[in-house]
């Protein structure tokens, strides 16, 4: 957790009840913010990831989630942020690399004639299917 004069920067959250130097870390880790939960701890704004957003980044009164789900989508969100000012960024800078099911399918496809991937299970070839469960 990094704090300064406006925002707390964390990994997944914070619990705004608890004072800054007493924040569990299971909360700071692991937090999931329900979609209503405006965030924030005191007058400080509190930017965050670790709860996914295909199509984030996420902002709301007092926090920012930039968690745009980079491993799966290839879009990377870097917040910008003027010590000066309170609150969110006061910018969004994107990265936009490759999906991951676009990378998949060129990896199946120079490797094998379908798009399915084997391996060996138990000394048998098993077919997986490459399509990812988002």
């Amino acid at each position: 957790m990094y704090v300064d004069q406006h925002r707390v920067f964390v990994h997944a959250g914070i619990d705004p009840n608890c004072p800054l130097h007493e924040q569990d870390a299971e909360t700071v880790m692991w937090k999931i913010y329900p979609d209503d939960d405006d965030g924030g701890h005191g007058q400080r704004h509190v930017v965050h990831g670790h709860h996914q957003h295909a199509h984030g980044p996420i902002f709301k009164k007092n926090r920012t989630n930039l968690d745009t789900c980079a491993w799966y989508t290839g879009r990377l969100a870097v917040g910008v942020f003027d010590d000066t000012t309170p609150g969110g960024p006061i910018e969004v800078l994107e990265v936009n690399g490759e999906p991951i099911e676009k990378i998949l399918s060129n990896r199946l496809s120079t490797d094998m004639p379908s798009r399915s991937a084997m391996s060996a299970f138990g000394g048998r070839i098993q077919l997986i299917d490459a399509t990812l469960p988002f």
